[in-house]
């Protein structure tokens, strides 16, 4: 039975294995044991636009349901451009940043409409990122009065206020003026959404699918591992420098030998991290490697001895898709310097792991966890799976399929 169908908007999908992709890719998978047929509207992600984005084990999987891509150039790096070439590349940023790459918005508004003509939809959902997809579900919702739901991993604001980002919310608040329901990942960007919009803002956090994690033959580490993955330290409000203070400190009283310590980042640059390290003699423990697949990044994640979240304090409300792929992986996770929000409060309630502020506080907790590794040759996950559960791909589609139910109607 088809049930009813929903178009997916979005710019970011597989086989990018940006973090954005996972969230519509994962709903749609799991929307048809709901009685939801959705069809996703998006790019076509090649490597010669996705940089090292591109994950040919996402490419070879195939597509999660029916995925219509339009073409994108993407950035063309190396490629010198003239000085009108530059101005016009960056005027539609600047004037019309919601509508941002203008020719994929323009295409994926064109193949919207054709959809629509030859197979209407009951519902459209859209997620930002970069914001045109908002545009263009709005614009569907228009034209063919079909209630739509904006998506919202992030907010444009939810760091700092710039005149851009004041741009960007201006555009949010009209563009979300139309939408039925607006959906975001946490309580805190929740009620900042509701302060903007006249909409409902219903929750579905971000999820992580079982599926993506095979079992594993043995628990033993040979090294006390903590990986990080993702870009690290991209704001002043994350740093792993007191992590490394915390090693020094515990390898200068004698507690850890650092030739039994490896720290992993995996993705993002490594000019941050090499910043944070540069003068701790854990260093040389240090290292940095490029993005990797997807699969890869998960093994690697359920193989280590811990899972180094780095938490945003200041900002409410900030729940990434690391926080869940890491309760996926059911290793221990430690939250640096903790956020007193969101995240401390899914570890806590999952007991899958701790967060820690300074280095001292960070020491003490490596130190436990240290001399457990030295002891048995593992660090035991102690989390309470009911909770964990909660956080699955499959049980955010279903709180999204409620949410398309109110909103489109009988069949």
């Amino acid at each position: 039975m088809l049930g009813k169908r929903l178009l997916m908007i979005s710019f970011y999908s597989y086989p990018s294995n940006e973090t954005a992709s996972h969230r519509p890719c994962k709903l749609a998978k799991y929307l048809p044991r709901y009685g939801w047929t959705p069809v996703l509207l998006t790019v076509r992600w090649e490597p010669s636009n996705c940089d090292w984005w591109y994950d040919p084990i996402l490419a070879a999987r195939g597509d999660v349901c029916e995925t219509i891509r339009v073409p994108y150039n993407g950035t063309s790096r190396g490629t010198p451009r003239r000085f009108l070439g530059k101005c016009l590349s960056v005027l539609p940023r600047l004037l019309l940043p919601s509508k941002t790459p203008w020719s994929v918005w323009r295409k994926m508004l064109s193949a919207s409409h054709l959809l629509m003509s030859q197979r209407p939809v009951n519902a459209v959902w859209s997620t930002f990122g970069p914001g045109l997809d908002l545009e263009v579900a709005a614009a569907v919702s228009r034209k063919h009065h079909v209630p739509w739901v904006a998506d919202f991993r992030d907010l444009p604001d939810q760091f700092e206020r710039t005149w851009r980002n004041r741009q960007k919310v201006r555009a949010e608040v009209r563009v979300c003026a139309s939408a039925a329901v607006l959906t975001t990942v946490s309580q805190g960007l929740a009620d900042r959404l509701a302060e903007r919009h006249r909409a409902q803002v219903s929750l579905v956090p971000h999820g992580f699918d079982p599926d993506d994690y095979p079992p594993l033959s043995t628990s033993q580490h040979d090294k006390f591992t903590i990986a990080y993955f993702g870009s690290a330290a991209t704001d002043k409000q994350r740093d792993a420098g007191p992590l490394f203070a915390a090693l020094d400190d515990l390898a200068d009283m004698g507690h850890v030998n650092l030739d039994d310590v490896s720290v992993q980042f995996y993705g993002g640059s490594p000019v941050p991290i090499e910043s944070s390290a540069r003068g701790h003699n854990c260093a040389r423990v240090v290292q940095w490697h490029s993005w990797i697949p997807h699969r890869e990044a998960l093994l690697k994640q359920q193989r280590a001895t811990l899972l180094l979240l780095l938490s945003a304090s200041t900002a409410k409300g900030i729940m990434t898709g690391k926080l869940t792929s890491y309760l996926g992986a059911r290793r221990p996770i430690l939250s640096v310097p903790g956020d007193n929000d969101v995240t401390d409060d899914i570890l806590a309630r999952t007991r899958s792991g701790r967060s820690a502020a300074s280095p001292s506080e960070i020491a003490e907790l490596l130190l436990k966890w240290y001399r457990e590794w030295k002891a048995t040759g593992a660090v035991d996950f102690h989390g309470i799976d009911r909770e964990i559960a909660t956080f699955s791909s499959e049980v955010q589609a279903a709180k999204l399929a409620g949410i398309l139910d109110a909103i489109s109607g009988p069949s």
